[in-house]
């Protein structure tokens, strides 16, 4: 029975992989036969033309950016998906449907044609005119040109010829400031300010200084000064183009002195267990350091030190919004807390210096504690699928020290296509099982810990022990670990990885008659399968600035560095200095290190293109203890998120071709890659996206693998190539992904032939495509 539903499975594994490919391609199809077809134009009435093109070509000027003034057309053309109207097509297609699929098609793929409006372009060059005057162009000349295109003129294309002109030059700058202590303020921020004499005068820039100037201001205890509070004015009369400004503090009208009021925070007052129900008492307190009080129903149920570790803000002295900000990213940051307020309210002093006392009042709601819970998640690991199930106890507070607990166990299987064999009847060829146990506390525990580093970083420590059983048709390896590491936030986009100790032992046994075979070839694959203990450390910084709410561009950096065997070996060295390898519990510990970096940027062309882009480099180098580097250290290429024109595993090492060997498992000690992608939007949730793939593994020192070492003069030559497009499927919570990638390049020549490029110097086979799908971007 079993293996009548596994035969199925397969089956349908296998039209499932075919419809999809199927699908993909009649998508492409049906764009290519809709760019030939019927006129987009042919719907529109007689005195209607269809709008296509906006060309906007502007003279060279400091400050002016295309892609901005773009921004400022009234009458954007209909979309266009790889070129072609799609959106309009499918509109036009359903337009009279009253059905309610070719309703909801037109609503929600199509989209109505853009007919010429010659009001919107008067309104397009108005606010062309305006943001040009906001970059200190006050005198632009602008030429609009509408050529009719088409057989019967029924499209428009419309071209703006910009020439901005002479920009007003910043002249002088004048502070008209009533109140001498905030004059005093302004005279230290003015050496630093954005407005300079001799700058382009430029609205933008005023409106950012305000800003600044007022958290300037702000920061000196200022607590009820606003933007509102300054103001700019720009005299533009001069013939010179040259610009004249005051920049000026109104009155402050409530105290006949005209100086604004200092602030002082008076006292600290906490709810930790705050609850919007207006019937909650708070009758209990606590008071720590005469000015932080607690209130709370019945009892703390979280040391106060975790949160009087995270505040910023200091008892009596000046209200700093500086200190407000970094007080609410240190708390909303602990997994215990929710939701979190920070205000002020007034309150009497006898105290007749010029200050004006407030409080801070900090409401925080509490998460639930405790979480006991089932996950049934499908699984994606270099394009092998799979099921998995995980059942974990979480507790957020177990010491009452915001600590994180979480014991967890899981089970998985998944179809690993390099472990195929030969009438395969099991649903999947590798099943693994685990525990794993995790502590997190919210501090940097060390012996030694440098002062206030809590604090300024927020650091946190971590305990994990695990243990995995994993089975597959080829070998059996269960895996041992244990790690204590670091976590701490450098800037607001710098996160840092300190793991001091990394100890991890690989076990191989139940190894199949065809896979021992395949070790047995080479030493280089001999042994990289045995036994291995590792004592390793490691850090790692990841830098990420993407920001939600913009479409400016963003960079993702991270940087890997790992050492192991080290200082047992230096030990073993001290006991024994006659023997050449070394051995912990009868079982070799491995001594390498590796470094890699990864590189990826993100380009927006508009809301609906982007380009995204990754460069990888990493090696990893055995040296004393160890002559190869244990499997799970080494890269590999191939599958749904590296060089996907390959299958995992199945390209390299270097430009090493096995024609012996059926079992395709191939590793690397480097690994070098690049990838470049557009992804953009086609309709409804899902998007398109057309990539390259470049890159391989090689080995690091000579062995008798031919072809497979690193040869700096050479290996450029065995970097592969592949291609392809691909499909997501945006469901808010997930993208789900699939590509159809194609081998274009070898790492050796083709038989025959001087190339390496496959197209058109042998025939294509079916391992030269490739299907995968995959959870997420690639990168």
């Amino acid at each position: 029975m079993k293996s009548y539903f596994c035969q199925k499975y397969n089956k349908l594994t296998d039209i499932f992989t075919q419809i999809t490919k199927a699908f993909c391609q009649l998508c492409m199809i049906t764009l290519i036969m809709g760019s030939v077809s019927c006129s987009v134009t042919r719907h529109l009435e007689k005195d209607e033309t269809l709008l296509v093109k906006n060309k906007i070509s502007i003279k060279k000027a400091p400050k002016i950016s295309g892609s901005e003034i773009e921004n400022y057309l009234q009458q954007p053309p209909n979309r266009k998906t790889l070129g072609i109207l799609f959106h309009l097509r499918v509109y036009n297609t359903f337009k009279n449907s009253d059905g309610r699929f070719g309703t909801w098609i037109r609503e929600t793929i199509g989209e109505e044609p853009v007919i010429y409006d010659s009001t919107a372009n008067a309104k397009t060059i108005q606010q062309f005119i305006i943001y040009l005057k906001e970059q200190g162009y006050y005198y632009p000349k602008i030429q609009h040109d509408i050529k009719p295109k088409g057989i019967h003129n029924k499209k428009i294309k419309v071209s703006y010829n910009i020439d901005p002109g002479t920009p007003y030059i910043i002249n002088t700058i004048e502070y008209e400031i009533p109140d001498s202590n905030i004059a005093r303020l302004v005279d230290i921020f003015s050496k630093e300010s954005q407005i300079k004499k001799g700058n382009i005068f430029n609205i933008q820039t005023m409106l950012e200084e305000r800003q600044t100037l007022t958290r300037h201001i702000q920061n000196h205890g200022y607590y009820s000064f606003t933007t509102n509070d300054i103001y700019f004015t720009a005299d533009t009369a001069q013939d010179n183009y040259t610009v004249n400004i005051a920049i000026g503090i109104k009155p402050y009208t409530k105290n006949e002195s005209q100086l604004y009021p200092q602030y002082k925070i008076r006292k600290t007052i906490i709810y930790p267990d705050f609850s919007l129900k207006k019937t909650e008492s708070y009758t209990e307190s606590y008071t720590q350091n005469d000015t932080i009080i607690f209130k709370y129903k019945d009892s703390l149920y979280v040391s106060p030190n975790v949160i009087s570790r995270s505040l910023y803000i200091k008892n009596n002295e000046l209200y700093n919004i500086n200190d407000i900000e970094k007080t609410h990213k240190s708390l909303i940051v602990n997994k215990l807390f929710k939701n979190i307020t920070i205000s002020f309210n007034p309150v009497e002093t006898e105290d007749t210096s010029t200050y004006v006392y407030i409080d801070c009042i900090i409401k925080i709601n509490p998460v639930t504690q405790q979480a006991f819970t089932i996950e049934i998640e499908g699984t994606n690991t270099g394009g092998d699928w799979g099921a998995e199930t995980n059942i974990s106890y979480n507790h957020k507070n177990i010491f009452k020290g915001a600590e994180f607990f979480q014991i967890k166990l899981s089970a998985a299987a998944e179809r690993n296509v390099s472990f195929d064999i030969e009438n395969e009847t099991a649903l999947f060829n590798t099943q693994e099982y685990g525990i794993e146990t995790r502590l997190d506390f919210p501090l940097f525990l060390s012996p030694i810990k440098p002062q206030k580093f809590d604090k300024k970083y927020r650091p946190s420590t971590t305990f994990l022990i695990q243990y995995n059983y994993n089975r597959s048709s080829y070998f059996t390896r269960p895996t041992s670990h244990f790690s204590y590491g670091y976590t701490w936030f450098g800037n607001n986009y710098l996160t840092h990885n300190f793991n001091p100790v990394d100890i991890s032992y690989i076990n191989y046994y139940d190894r199949s008659v065809k896979f021992r075979a395949f070790i047995a070839s080479k030493d280089y694959y001999k042994y990289s399968y045995e036994d291995y203990l590792i004592y390793s450390s490691n850090y790692s910084f990841v830098f990420y600035n993407k920001n939600p709410q913009s479409l400016r561009d963003y960079y993702y950096l991270k940087f890997y560095v790992e050492s192991s065997g080290n200082a047992m070996y230096g030990i073993h060295k001290l006991i024994n200095n006659e023997l050449d390898k070394f051995e912990t519990f009868n079982v070799t510990f491995a001594q390498y290190f590796k470094t890699e970096a990864d590189f990826r940027y993100y380009h927006n062309i508009n809301s609906d293109i982007l380009i995204a882009s990754r460069i990888f480099g990493g090696v990893t180098v055995p040296y004393l203890n160890s002559d190869w580097v244990p499997s799970i250290k080494r890269y590999y290429v191939g599958g749904a998120n590296s060089m996907r024109g390959w299958a995992t595993h199945t390209l390299g090492p270097g430009s090493h071709k096995d024609s012996t060997s059926t079992l395709q498992y191939n590793l690397g000690d480097i690994k070098l890659e690049a990838n470049l992608e557009s992804r953009f939007n086609l309709f409804w949730i899902l998007e398109g996206a057309v990539f390259l793939d470049i890159g391989n593994v090689w080995a690091f020192n000579n062995n008798e693998i031919e072809g497979a070492e690193f040869m700096l003069t050479n290996f450029w030559n065995e970097l592969a190539v592949s291609t392809g497009f691909g499909i997501r499927f945006d469901l808010s919570f997930l993208i789900f992904r699939t590509d159809f990638g194609v081998k274009f390049r070898e790492p050796y020549e083709i038989d025959g032939t001087n190339s390496h490029i496959i197209w058109g110097n042998r025939e294509m086979k079916s391992e030269d495509y490739n299907f995968s799908i995959g959870i997420g971007y690639p990168f």
